[in-house]
């Protein structure tokens, strides 16, 4: 087995652990967190990552991110909606909501509001010296 390569069911569990760690044990504490990413970020780049991190709690350790990790729809337009809101005033002169439309998390309404998927998501860890 790739102990570099973090399988569907590896970043499930630690994104599951890390959500119990900051106390996101509801919608409406996940919305909190996500209002205060924006409400702390200065621009695109800084909230998409701070969003991947929420999602990968080893997002400084990961090479590449094969695939999506996939949300709910509640989910996907809670945030959605902010980075419309954040474009439109620390990015006015770009198409309000695109980075999280180019580059944000994958939707499926099959999933229940506020869930989250790595089905067909997998992370390539970087390589520790040995």
């Amino acid at each position: 087995m790739n102990d570099n390569l973090a399988t569907p069911e590896r970043l499930e569990s630690e994104c599951q652990a890390h959500w119990k760690e900051l106390g996101l044990n509801a919608p409406e504490d996940v919305q909190a967190y996500i209002q205060a990413i924006f409400d702390s970020c200065k621009n695109q780049s800084e909230v998409i990552s701070a969003l991947y991190e929420l999602l990968f709690p080893a997002w400084d350790n990961i090479d590449k991110i094969n695939g999506y990790p996939v949300v709910g729809e509640e989910f996907w337009l809670f945030v959605s909606r902010r980075f419309v809101d954040f474009d439109r005033i620390h990015h006015p002169s770009v198409m309000a909501g695109g980075a999280w439309m180019n580059v944000g998390f994958a939707s499926d309404k099959s999933l229940a509001p506020w869930e989250i998927s790595f089905t067909g998501c997998n992370a390539e860890m970087i390589a520790l010296a040995s």
